[in-house]
C-alpha cells in the first residue's frame, strides 16, 4: 500500500473520478487535507466514495485571516476529525505582517485544541520555520507531520526532538535542497505525500494526480538505495507508528491492510 500524506482531493473537481480511480487501483491511503470550512466538507463527502481516504479538517495559512476574528466556530470540525490539517504559518507568500498575526492566531488554537485532545497536526511552515518550531516545542506534541519541508536544514534535529515526521512529495523530482533534506531525516521519520494536484502543477505546469506517489517512492528509493518495496514497508512502519494514539484511523488503516 501507498501512503499519501498530504493531498488536497477536493481540488480535483472534473477530474475527481479519475483521481479517485488511481486511488482505489494502486491502494493509496490518503489524508486529504482542508484549506477551509467548504473544502472539509466537500473532503468528506469524497471520502465517502473510497475506504482509502480520511478527510482531515484544517485552515490554511493562506485562509487563515477570514477565520481569526472567531476562532472558537472551529471547535466542531477540530473535535471530529481524527487528523488536522492543514494548517501552519506561511511568511513566504503572504507578505502582509497584519495577516501573519492572523495565522498565528488561528494556528495558536489548533495547538492548544490539539494538545488537548491528541490530535496529529499536519504542518504547513514556508518562510516560518523557526515559529511554527517554537510552537511545537511549547506545546509538546506527541506527533506531527511536516508537510513539504524546505527550511534550513539546521532545524530539523530541533523537528525530530519534536516528534516530527517529515514528508517527501513531488519537489523531490526536481530540487537539489530538498534531496539534501531527505538525506537528514531518518528513516524512521519518513513519509509521502503529493500534495496533488496543486504541488506538482505549481513546479511542473501540469496538474499531478495520485499515482504520481509511485514516482516519488522509486525516487527515494534511487536516493536511499532502496527497492520500491523496501521503501513503501518503510513508510508503512512509520505511518503505522505515527496513527498508533489514533484509533479511527488506526483502525481503517489494519482492516485495509488485512485485506
Amino acid at each position: 500500500m501507498f501512503i499519501d500524506a498530504h493531498t488536497h482531493l477536493s481540488e480535483y473537481k472534473d477530474n475527481l473520478n479519475k483521481a479517485l480511480n488511481q486511488i482505489q487501483t494502486h491502494k493509496i491511503f490518503s489524508l486529504s487535507v482542508s484549506m477551509d470550512v467548504s473544502s472539509y466538507q466537500e473532503t468528506k463527502q469524497i471520502a465517502q466514495q473510497s475506504e482509502f481516504i480520511i478527510p482531515c479538517f484544517g485552515i490554511h495559512p493562506w485562509e487563515a485571516h477570514r477565520f481569526s476574528n472567531d476562532v472558537h466556530a472551529l471547535s466542531p470540525y477540530i473535535q471530529e476529525s481524527p487528523i488536522i490539517g492543514e494548517v501552519g504559518l506561511d511568511f513566504y507568500f503572504v507578505k502582509e505582517r497584519s495577516k501573519h498575526k492572523a495565522q498565528q492566531k488561528v494556528l495558536e488554537y489548533f495547538f492548544n485544541s490539539a494538545s488537548s485532545g491528541s490530535k496529529i497536526l499536519n504542518l504547513h511552515t514556508k518562510g516560518a520555520e523557526s515559529e511554527v518550531l517554537a510552537l511545537l516545542e511549547e506545546f509538546k506534541l506527541p506527533h506531527s507531520i511536516i508537510h513539504w519541508y524546505s527550511g534550513p536544514i539546521s532545524l530539523i534535529e530541533r523537528y525530530l526532538s519534536a516528534g516530527c515526521f517529515f514528508t517527501m512529495g513531488s519537489a523531490l523530482l526536481h530540487s537539489k535542497h530538498i534531496k539534501n533534506i531527505l538525506d537528514a531525516i531518518p528513516d524512521e521519520r519518513l513519509l509521502t505525500e503529493t500534495d496533488n494536484p496543486g504541488g506538482t502543477k505549481w513546479m511542473t505546469g501540469h496538474r499531478g494526480y495520485p499515482d504520481q506517489i509511485r514516482r516519488i517512492v522509486q525516487e527515494i528509493g534511487k536516493q536511499k538505495n532502496m527497492t520500491e518495496k523496501e521503501v513503501n514497508s518503510l513508510v508503512e512502519n512509520n505511518f503505522a507508528s505515527l496513527i498508533s494514539d489514533v484509533p479511527e484511523v488506526r483502525r481503517k488503516w489494519k482492516a485495509l491492510r488485512s485485506e
